[in-house]
């Protein structure tokens, strides 16, 4: 919790009988701005950013003393205060946003190295503003409450962008944003704001699966800054593929990982319906069978599991005879200790939540995906077909995963005695092309307006400028005005929407300009040639003038003249017309650039 120029760190209390929440104080942090934090199981440190000063990256331990591990080099103009952790690969991710700005993007940062790994854009309709950020184990996305829209979002990282799915409005009102984010270790999310400016603090529940908001708790106003989850040992998935061998027959697989550095005794149990049993039961490792197991249709093992042994718990099960169809729903059951986690479904977003099943079913079964691939790139396909049966793709590939590198239509066919699957994946093309134009000629100074072709149906949802240095380029502004002062050139990056990237780049050669003064004028009335002047190409300030005749002497002088009445000469001497002849003249000028010139020469004054 930040309070002014300093944090306090707070411990948030769960009272399971009373269902309330509760924040003790048990560190102040004076001087420091601490936010965007995450809570790293593999050495127990918590990890976060210091705002006081840049953006710092920080962890504490234990003995809540805290430790510097450097600054970051990040874009300066963006807040950095939402933060997760996906804790089976030691990434941490910082959402970079402004409110008044157009662009966002996604840092990943290696806790094991404690660098910056990639900076990901992030794609969205409109520029993502969130507070805080969770991490779903189950299909690895974020969530995060963006305050713009007041829309709940999902952040899908990709290979070099990040993409936003929208997953529901918020029922209920909450002012601004939700600065604290976080799952239960039961897989609620959670949420903390206000209804309005000023007002108290809500403890808010994101029901993910009904898509609705619902006010759980009210909270005191300085319980809001941020909030990480301290996630429990174990990531806990489970998987059903149907029809293993025959119709009636199909195999749950529990995958159980450990993200700590230490072991663990679990037991896990789990009971399917009563329609069912189950023909096999084996592990990677050594089990042992509390209850159940092989003709039963319930289970309980006990086993020992440590960060390198992670298990994969396979249970084979069948359906009675005569049975019919069967669907339902399993949720396995991990005792850690006293605590018990219930396995996540990893193809919903929803975590902690069970997986259905259908044992006996004929059916045909078509799906539709769409895909977006780069010009002169590959993408790969991977069906979405669990069984475990022989695929056929188009392509004549029966790999579960193909590549491809143009657009088209790709189809992938499961056939077993129960069911027919077939998947057509769509591959639409979606190429970005830049023009910044030829190599240009220019003229020292002279400004100069850069703005990218773009070829018809494209547009740039990021644009990444850089070149010689003193030209100081915008960095993310869709165009450039530059005031060339040496040979150099500008290069940019576009990336659209669809992560696909074009590079384009413009080469200036400087001309120095030049200054003409003709060698004669005619200050007789015709309107014609009345005035000496000064021509160039570039824009120039005459800083002063002396017009001197045949002897030497001063009959005209000025100074401090504007650009725009570079008059050198009207044909006057001490305020009457000056008589015919040649004269010299001597003229200041100033460029563009600040540097001086002086231009010296004759004229002949003609009446």
């Amino acid at each position: 919790m930040e309070t002014g120029i300093s944090t306090i760190l707070q411990e948030i209390h769960y009272d399971e009988s009373s269902g309330k929440y509760w924040f003790t104080d048990i560190q102040h942090y004076p001087d420091r701005r601490l936010n965007a934090i995450a809570y790293f199981n593999a050495d127990q440190r918590i990890y976060g950013l210091d705002l006081s000063n840049g953006v710092e990256l920080i962890s504490i331990g234990a003995d809540l003393v805290l430790h510097s591990h450097g600054t970051l080099p990040v874009v300066n103009d963006l807040l950095y205060v939402a933060a997760t952790l996906d804790q089976d690969h030691g990434i941490m991710y910082v959402l970079g946003y402004h409110n008044d700005v157009d662009h966002a993007v996604l840092l990943t940062i290696n806790l094991r190295t404690r660098r910056i790994e990639k900076e990901l854009p992030v794609f969205s309709d409109q520029a993502l503003a969130c507070a805080d950020l969770v991490f779903d184990h189950g299909n690895g996305q974020l969530i995060g409450f963006d305050h713009k829209s007041q829309i709940l979002t999902a952040i899908i990282p990709k290979e070099n962008h990040a993409v936003t799915e929208p997953l529901f409005s918020s029922t209920v009102d909450i002012f601004g944003g939700v600065p604290s984010l976080f799952f239960t270790h039961r897989g609620k999310l959670l949420g903390i704001g206000s209804p309005a400016l000023g007002a108290d603090y809500h403890l808010y529940e994101f029901h993910l699966r009904t898509q609705k908001t619902s006010i759980l708790q009210d909270l005191s106003y300085e319980n809001n800054q941020d909030a990480c989850t301290c996630a429990q040992p174990i990531l806990f998935t489970n998987e059903f593929s149907p029809h293993l061998h025959h119709c009636d027959e199909g195999l749950f697989v529990l995958k159980i990982k450990n993200i700590k550095n230490h072991g663990e005794y679990i037991t896990v149990s789990d009971s399917l319906p009563s329609t069912t049993h189950i023909i096999s039961l084996t592990a990677n490792q050594p089990i042992q069978i509390v209850s159940g197991g092989v003709g039963y249709n319930y289970f309980s093992i006990q086993l020992m599991i440590d960060d390198v042994n992670n298990l994969e718990i396979e249970i084979g099960i069948k359906g009675n005879e005569g049975i019919g169809d069967v669907s339902d729903l399993s949720q396995s059951i991990l005792y850690l200790s006293s605590d018990t986690l219930f396995s996540d479904d990893p193809n919903t977003p929803y975590p902690g939540d069970a997986t259905t099943f259908t044992l006996n079913s004929e059916e045909e079964k078509i799906d539709t995906f769409y895909h977006d691939i780069c010009k002169n790139e590959y993408l790969t396909l991977h069906t979405n077909i669990t069984q475990q049966a022989e695929v056929a793709w188009s392509t004549g590939s029966t790999d579960r995963t193909i590549q491809v590198y143009n657009e088209g239509q790709y189809t992938v066919q499961m056939q077993s005695p129960c069911q027919s699957i077939r998947e057509v994946h769509i591959v639409r093309e979606r190429d970005l092309q830049i023009d910044l134009g030829p190599d240009t000629q220019i003229e020292d100074y002279k400004a100069f307006e850069l703005s990218p072709s773009l070829h018809k149906g494209d547009s740039i949802a990021l644009f990444t400028w850089n070149g010689t240095e003193n030209y100081h380029l915008c960095n993310h502004c869709s165009s450039q005005i530059l005031n060339i002062q040496e040979s150099g050139y500008v290069q940019l990056t576009a990336m659209n929407k669809f992560g696909c990237i074009a590079i384009d780049q413009i080469q200036f050669t400087v001309r120095p300009a030049e200054f003409f003064i003709p060698n004669a004028f005619t200050p007789n009335g015709d309107l014609t040639n009345e005035l000496l002047r000064v021509y160039s190409s570039a824009s120039f300030t005459l800083e002063s003038v002396q017009i001197f005749n045949r002897w030497g002497s001063i009959i005209n002088m000025s100074s401090g003249i504007q650009d725009e009445n570079d008059i050198l000469w009207d044909g006057s001497a001490q305020g009457r017309p000056a008589q015919p002849g040649v004269y010299l003249y001597q003229a200041s000028i100033i460029k563009n650039s600040g540097e001086r010139k002086l231009l010296t020469g004759e004229v002949t004054l003609l009446r």
